[in-house]
Order: structure tokens, then C-alpha cells, then sequence
């Protein structure tokens, strides 16, 4: 059997050497080879001094700048990290290249174990105030990242000793017409459905009144109210020049070799994602409108087609423009290119908050600790042969993953640029008693993706953007914000300790938003609580408490007795009531109300001052009322129990009653039965009653069910796009994709009082397919109605059975 040893670091020409020895198991031992076990024995155990000694593997004390271990630091005028290779000018980064001795010295093995039982013991801190901190040095944001790749590393390895060559990956109608006039005629309403009042939500339609700026696709289209384009202005295409990084060259992996000696060389470097795989077109994803400056930002999201590593390619920009009467045009004040994908962006205070998420793909890592790269090995064998590799690969790695996160256009890492990421944890709170090197997430993943909110005013002065991030146990990422905090929140999952299921959690970090104009987003304080969260309606601030709503997913164990799958708790929900302790910044539980829908999941919530409104589904809609008054005692105050579900909900007359929308339900069959519009009568908390609704019957639904920014209400009137596909007739001529408008009233109630077509059932029929779309909106200008979808803009004349006037 031919056995390669792990390859050997060269720190001359900062590559992997591949030297092979020949071991035959059927011949007896040679003197070379008994002479190389027992130099394996002797420089395991310097391995062990040095490991001790030296502190390789971190000590379990914390640093003074916020880091979880070690003392190394760079100096105070010099980069942390450049995109060359170790000679040119910049400090060096604690765990570099140089740090590493070779493979055959298994480093920091404790005294019981064997050179084929190691593993990595992470160092991480817990999930507590002290990753509020920061890095006041960035030196010690690669060592965290490097400790929690040891807990990935530990998991892969275990997994390919006990699955072999196979790694697994763990969890990562119509209706009537009624000509009535409506209350609003001659009113305007063309502001952003926001969710928190004076909290503007980014979308890609904004107007002060009198002019309109669209988003079409990679164009922004300025127009009147008029219908007159005054301007019509394509973005122009980003191409981005970063500087290579290559602290990653691994060029070859571990490998088998016949007879001969050589051994074929296995292609670590960047993996194609074929020629099915496009990256998106470039577009304009948000707009937001200061009108107070008359100033336009304008969010645009594209795809880098620089070859990173370790992150995803996707890119933010944001160019300011000032615009004026019309006369001169748009005018370009500012732009900046921000790493990673647009989610969302709100306007606090004269401030522009941008967030993005960039995923982090391990596949390079996880590749290197593949089974199939180490042929012919026993168990053990692989075992210690991919762990002296790992120690070669992983200082590499997070010094990558962090120049491609947050280098400058330069690819250089300053020292100070990490002062406002909240620390890399291990998700737990300390007390749980587990072993060191255990993954308590089981290979889900510590830092699955980064978040990063970009925080600036043109008013400020400041040429740069403040920057604050977190790395998130997940790829999902929702913010709320209000007029003093961002709030984001993270899925992520952890192993429950008396079973192999898993559990799933919501992370919270709150970002606390400077007095001052420019002063952006500081991390304030941090927290967890249990279950999965909806979207950004599921967290809320008043009074100084968080709320936090969220599902408990049922569990499920194996019953060898019936020999399957069994539930053994079911679903449920519940609402946190968190508050934020002073002395430790930690987002602590004041009180929890359990138990809510159990065997069911929320499809919508709605937080109101000091009261909630839940809707939760499985058969039925049951309508939770929720008494927040006294948060250290949240209780339900009323529930009623109807077909169907509600997706929005949207608190209307002083939280008197409550507008939703949602689905019809067939209550034996479970099926949808069309698209449903309630109002619930909500002035007798304990006791709410639905006093009036509308179905168009029919395979029919509303964006405004998945996408709160298509939804309209003012002054009794209900704007809705609405699509059908089918009636109960299954006629194609009951197509319909447009707007309808409704009057809402307590006596009389939902009357539908016209409604504008956006596409002709041949349309519908036929399709279209573009890069560019226009999302459902509508915008009112003295009792003037825009509406905008697919490919059309049209202005029509009125509410009540509107026609088109362009």
C-alpha cells in the first residue's frame, strides 16, 4: 500500500511540497521505517512541549482588545493584510504561514491522546457581552475565524472516518363592481408602506408629490405626475478591478501515487459553475428619497466577476444624485461599491442605512479534507493525515476570507476596520458542559454568511461610509429598524443536547444609531432566543423591550418499536419580551408567552404599541389578540378560530380594527379556495370578531401576501394587485393580472369599486420574459391613480371605476 505523507509547508515559495514514502504491509518493517516511527514518536511529543509551550493552540483567556486569546499583534501604523505574497511591507498576521510548523508535529495534543485520535480544540467565546466589543484589531478577527473553522474541520474529518468517501454535509373570480364614490377621492397617498412610522423602507418606486423616480430594471426613469419622462438614466455597468489575494495557493491536495513515485496532482483552485450558471444582470434594486436635500440614492446590486475564493461575488453600489426642477437633470454627488448582496436599506434621520449579506462557501476547505484525497489510508491513517493538513490550511484560510469580506480597493485589511464587527462566538452561553472541540451547531455552521450595514449622509460631510457587520450562523438575514436601532436577524440552528435533532434559534444583534449625522450603526447589545422567525414583522421595539415572535418546529424521534418517524413534541409558538441588561449588554428574556397555536405555524404577526396581533395556520385561522401592557406578563387576550389564513396584517383607525389579506381555506380539504380579504373588529380586545370579507373565488392571490411594499390603504380605500389564473370554471377567460381598488367600510363592507388591467389573458397566456420588471405598486395624486407592474406604468382618473388617461 502506497502512503503519501501530508504535504509540507515550503516559507520560501509559500506553496505545498508533495513528497511521497513507499510503506509495503506485506514486507517486514526496514530499518527506515522503524527509524521513521520512531522519529513520528519523538516529534509528536515536541509537538506536545511546543503545543503546550508556545500557546498554538489558543489559551483560554481573554485579550485585552477583545479577542479570545493569543498575544501576537501587529504594529500600530502597519496593514493587517495585503493581496501579496509575505515580503511585501505589511505586518504579519498572528497565525500566518510562518506560525505553522510542519504536519508531522501534531500540535497541542493533550497528554491522553494518541497521534489517531486528534482534533482540534476551538477557542471560541461565548455567546455573551463580550463580542460586543469588537476587534480593535483585525489581527485577532482572523484568529476567531480560524478557531471556528477548526469546529468545521473537526466535524468533516469525523465524518469522512465514519461515511468513508461519501462526506456528508450536514444542514446547511371577479368581483362586483359598486360605483359609490369613494371617501378619497381628490386625496393623495404616494409615501412608502413602511412598517415603522418616520423609518423610510428602500423600494423602487419613490415620489415627493410631484416627481416620481422608477426603477426599471438597470434604468432609473424620472417622471411627472404628468406622465412627461424628464429623464431617463441607465446605470452605468460596474467593473470592479480588486487586487489578487492569494494567501489561499493551495495548488495540489494529499494523493495516492503507483509505483512510480509521482503522484497526480488534484485541482484545488476555483470550481466553475458550468455553463447552465449565469451570474444575475446588473439592476437597480432600492431607492431612497431625501427630499429635505433632493437627493436620490439609488442602490444598485451586480455580480463581480472576480474569481473570490471564499465569498460569493455578489456586490452592492450606491450613487447619490441631487435633482432639481427638471432643468439640469440627475446629478451625480457621490458613489460607492459596498461588498456583498443588497437586502434591504432603510432612511433614519437624514441617515442612509444599507445592508448586505456576502454567504462564505467553504467547498475549497471542505475539498481538502475530502476522503478521496487521501487513497490507500486507513482510518487513523486519514485521520491524522488531513488534521496536519488542516493545521497548514487553516491560517490560510481565514486570512483570505477576510481580505475578500472587508479589504479596501487596495485588497489591504486595515488594522482598525474591524472595530465595529460584533465577535465571532460559539453560539452558546457558556454553561452547557461539552466538549471543547464540539461543534454545537454539528456542521450547520458558526459563520455561514457575513451581514454588514453601510451607514451614510451627504449632509455629513464624510467622504467614507461607516461600516458595522456580523458574521451569522445562517444564510437567511431580516432587519428591523426604527428611529434609534437596527436590529438583524440570523436563523441558525443548534443540536439539542438530549437528542439528535436539532433546534432551531433566532440571533439578534442590535445596532445602536449615532446622535450625530454621520456617526452610523455601533453594536449595542446581542441576544438568541428559540425558534425561526417570519420576516422583519416578527421583531419589534417599544418601550425598551424587543419583541421577537417566532415557531418552534415539532419533533421528531425514531421508534425502533414501529420502525419510524414519530412527532414527539408539536409545533408552537411564542413571543419573547427582551430587554437589554446593562451590565452585560446581553438581550435578556423579561418573559416569554408560550404556547401559542400549538401544532401550528405563524403566517403573519403584527406588533401595535403595547398589543400584537397573530395569526397562526394549519386547517383553520385562529386570530390571536395579544396584551403587551405589562411585558413582564404578555397574555392572549382573545382568539377566534376561522378558515383560512392571513399572510398581512395591516392595523387601520387607531388599532380599531385590522385589515388582512391572505387565503380562503377549504376547513375538511385544507385547500385554497382564493384569494381572501378580511376586516377584524378589534375594539373589544378580548373578544375580536371578523365583521366583514370578500373572496375572488379561484386559483387567485395578492403580492401584497408576500411583499408589504404592493399593499395601499388610505382613507377607507384598499389598493390591491390581484392575479387570477383560474376561477372555479378553469376558463381562461377569467384570467385577470392588474389592481383592484376597494372601499372598506364597517356597515357596508369590502365593495370593489373598479379596477385597472395590466396584462390581456393573451398576455397571461403567452408570457414574456425580461431581466427587467416592475413589483406591484400604486401611488394616488389628488384622486389620480398610478399604478405600476410587469412592463406598465398607467395613470388613471380616478378610484371608482378608474379609466386610463395614459
Amino acid at each position: 500500500m502506497d502512503i503519501e505523507t501530508p504535504p509540507v509547508y515550503d516559507s520560501h515559495n509559500n506553496s505545498l511540497d508533495e513528497s511521497n514514502i513507499n510503506q509495503s504491509s506485506s514486507s517486514p518493517m526496514s530499518p527506515r521505517r522503524r527509524l521513521a516511527i520512531i522519529a513520528l514518536i519523538f516529534l509528536a511529543a515536541v509537538g506536545l512541549i511546543v503545543g503546550l509551550t508556545v500557546g498554538l493552540t489558543r489559551p483560554n483567556t481573554p485579550i485585552a482588545n477583545g479577542g479570545s486569546g493569543g498575544s501576537n499583534t501587529v504594529d500600530e501604523e502597519e496593514p493587517v493584510d495585503t493581496p501579496g505574497g509575505e515580503n511585501d511591507g505589511s505586518a504579519d498576521v498572528p497565525g500566518t504561514d510562518e506560525d505553522v510548523s510542519s504536519p508531522t508535529e501534531p500540535i497541542g495534543a493533550p497528554d491522553d491522546q494518541t497521534i489517531s485520535q486528534l482534533t482540534f480544540q476551538p477557542n471560541l467565546r461565548s455567546f455573551s457581552s463580550d463580542i460586543l466589543s469588537g476587534y480593535n484589531d483585525c489581527s485577532v478577527l482572523v484568529q476567531d475565524i480560524e478557531e471556528t473553522a477548526k469546529y468545521l474541520v473537526n466535524v468533516l474529518i469525523a465524518n469522512n472516518v465514519r461515511y468513508g468517501d461519501e462526506e456528508v454535509v450536514a444542514l446547511d373570480g371577479e368581483a362586483p363592481m359598486d360605483a359609490a364614490p369613494s371617501a378619497s377621492q381628490g386625496k393623495s397617498s404616494y409615501g412608502t408602506n413602511n412598517q415603522v412610522e418616520n423609518v423610510d423602507e428602500a423600494d423602487i418606486v419613490k415620489s415627493d408629490g410631484t416627481n416620481v423616480f422608477l426603477a426599471y430594471g438597470n434604468d432609473l426613469v424620472w417622471m411627472l405626475t404628468n406622465g412627461t419622462i424628464v429623464q431617463r438614466l441607465t446605470m452605468p455597468t460596474r467593473k470592479d478591478s480588486f487586487p489578487s489575494i492569494s494567501h489561499w495557493d493551495v495548488i495540489s491536495s494529499s494523493s495516492g501515487s503507483s509505483g512510480g513515485g509521482g503522484s497526480p496532482e488534484i485541482s484545488l483552485s476555483s470550481v466553475g459553475m458550468g455553463d447552465f450558471w449565469g451570474p444575475p444582470p446588473q439592476r437597480i434594486a432600492g431607492l431612497l428619497l431625501d427630499e429635505s436635500n433632493g437627493e436620490l440614492n439609488v442602490i444598485i446590486s451586480y455580480y463581480s466577476y472576480f474569481e473570490f475564493k471564499f465569498v460569493s461575488g455578489h456586490m452592492t453600489a450606491t450613487h447619490t444624485y441631487s435633482y432639481d426642477d427638471g432643468s439640469v437633470g440627475l446629478t451625480l454627488k457621490k458613489e460607492m461599491v459596498h461588498k456583498g448582496q443588497y437586502q434591504t436599506a432603510r432612511f433614519v434621520s437624514s441617515q442612509t442605512h444599507v445592508v448586505t449579506r456576502t454567504d462564505i462557501d467553504t467547498y475549497k476547505l471542505r475539498d481538502a479534507m475530502g476522503r478521496y484525497n487521501y487513497p490507500g489510508m486507513t482510518d487513523d491513517q486519514y485521520r491524522d493525515a488531513a488534521y496536519s493538513r488542516a493545521v497548514l490550511l487553516l491560517p490560510k484560510y481565514s486570512k483570505q476570507l477576510l481580505a475578500e469580506l472587508i479589504s479596501d480597493a487596495n485588497g489591504v485589511v486595515q488594522k482598525d476596520m474591524c472595530s465595529r464587527i460584533i465577535g465571532i462566538s460559539d453560539m452558546t452561553d457558556g454553561a452547557a458542559s461539552r466538549d471543547i472541540d464540539d461543534d454545537p451547531t454539528y456542521g450547520s455552521g458558526l459563520m455561514n454568511g457575513f451581514a454588514r450595514t453601510v451607514s451614510f449622509s451627504s449632509s455629513s460631510g464624510a467622504d467614507e461610509a461607516v461600516v458595522s457587520g456580523a458574521f451569522l450562523p445562517s444564510y437567511g438575514l431580516e432587519l428591523y429598524a426604527n428611529a434609534d436601532y437596527l436590529v438583524l436577524a440570523g436563523q441558525g440552528w443548534m443540536r439539542d443536547p438530549t437528542s439528535w435533532s436539532y433546534l432551531d434559534y433566532t440571533y439578534l444583534m442590535q445596532f445602536k444609531i449615532g446622535d450625530n449625522i454621520g456617526d452610523g450603526a455601533s453594536p449595542f447589545a446581542i441576544g438568541s432566543v428559540k425558534g425561526r422567525f417570519l420576516n422583519q414583522f416578527s421583531i419589534d421595539e417599544y418601550n425598551n423591550y424587543l419583541r421577537v415572535a417566532t415557531t418552534s418546529n415539532a419533533k421528531w424521534e425514531y421508534d425502533d418499536k414501529k420502525a419510524t418517524w414519530v412527532e414527539t413534541s408539536p409545533s408552537s409558538s411564542q413571543i419573547y419580551m427582551l430587554q437589554k441588561d446593562e451590565s452585560s449588554s446581553i438581550l435578556k428574556e423579561a418573559a416569554v408567552l408560550s404556547d401559542i397555536g400549538v401544532t401550528e405555524d405563524i403566517y403573519s404577526v403584527r406588533f401595535f404599541r403595547d398589543q400584537a396581533y397573530v395569526v397562526t395556520f394549519r386547517r383553520i385561522d385562529p386570530f390571536y389578540t395579544i396584551d403587551l401592557s405589562n411585558p413582564l406578563a404578555p397574555k392572549v387576550a382573545g382568539e377566534l378560530k376561522i378558515p383560512g389564513y392571513s399572510n398581512y396584517l395591516h392595523p387601520i383607525d387607531n388599532n380599531q380594527y385590522v385589515l388582512a389579506v391572505g387565503q380562503s381555506v377549504n376547513e375538511t380539504t385544507g385547500r385554497n379556495q382564493g384569494l381572501q380579504i378580511s376586516l377584524f373588529d378589534v375594539t373589544d380586545f378580548a373578544s375580536p370578531r371578523r365583521i366583514q370579507n370578500t373572496v375572488i373565488e379561484g386559483w387567485s392571490w395578492s403580492d401584497a401576501q408576500s411583499d408589504h411594499l404592493s399593499f395601499r390603504y388610505f382613507d377607507n380605500t384598499l389598493i390591491l394587485p390581484v392575479e387570477v389564473m383560474y376561477s372555479n370554471s378553469m376558463s381562461l377567460q377569467n384570467q385577470y393580472d392588474g389592481f383592484y381598488v376597494y372601499d372598506v367600510s364597517v356597515e357596508e363592507g369590502i365593495t370593489a369599486q373598479g379596477k385597472v388591467t395590466h396584462a390581456t389573458q393573451s398576455y397571461m397566456r403567452d408570457w414574456c420574459w425580461s431581466n427587467e420588471y416592475i413589483p406591484s405598486r400604486s401611488m394616488v395624486f389628488e384622486g389620480r391613480l398610478m399604478t405600476m407592474k410587469g412592463h406598465v406604468v398607467i395613470m388613471s382618473d380616478g378610484l371608482v371605476q378608474p379609466n386610463e388617461e395614459w
